[in-house]
């Protein structure tokens, strides 16, 4: 597996995926600070305080120099309006990656998540190498797992009331994707 030395900008049609700023925390915090966008993840508080949004700034970017994870800020290409984030948590021992992403709910149902995902895949397989990418929804997030399967994920199961999520006990849907997978896909288009 390679880990990047140096933090990559990813680009696709409309957005440019990149590192987090502090420069970026007040929108950020507009754009996250979402009582809908917490409750279909598992790390974002309702409240988002810039209080958090500086200690995610830190964490972002010690797991990145640490070679534990890789995550993107989602920006508009044309205007730079922060849409969301996607992230690659890595499990180096294995070569594998869990996919995370959240997008602010003004952008829901615009295609970006896919959009976005389709590059983040491209690099894990292509530049780093990964041999599978793997990601879970809350079962109550249906259209998460669309992107999911648009990407070409495989769905890989259910893990029935796995975790508490705002004080509830929630089923992950699990989708992965195998490098062979990815590069058959590859090859069709």
């Amino acid at each position: 597996m390679n880990f990047p030395v140096e933090f990559p900008v990813l680009k696709s049609n409309r957005f440019v995926m990149r590192q987090l700023k502090k420069q970026d925390l007040g929108q950020l915090v507009i754009r996250c600070n979402n009582v809908n966008i917490s409750k279909q993840t598992y790390n974002l508080p309702f409240p988002y305080t810039e209080s958090f949004a500086e200690s995610r700034l830190v964490f972002i970017g010690d797991g990145f120099l640490k070679g534990e994870r890789i995550v993107w800020l989602i920006t508009e290409k044309n205007s730079g309006i922060i849409v969301g984030e996607m992230g690659l948590h890595l499990l180096q021992e294995h070569q594998t990656a869990e996919l995370g992403y959240w997008i602010a709910e003004e952008f829901w149902g615009k295609g970006i998540a896919t959009e976005v995902l389709a590059c983040v895949m491209d690099f894990g397989f292509g530049e780093m190498g990964l041999h599978k990418i793997f990601a879970t929804h809350f079962g109550n997030n249906p259209a998460s797992g669309k992107v999911m399967q648009k990407c070409g994920m495989k769905h890989e199961g259910v893990l029935r009331s796995h975790v508490i999520s705002r004080g509830e006990f929630k089923d992950l849907v699990q989708f992965g994707l195998l490098q062979s997978e990815w590069k058959d896909l590859k090859s069709l288009v």
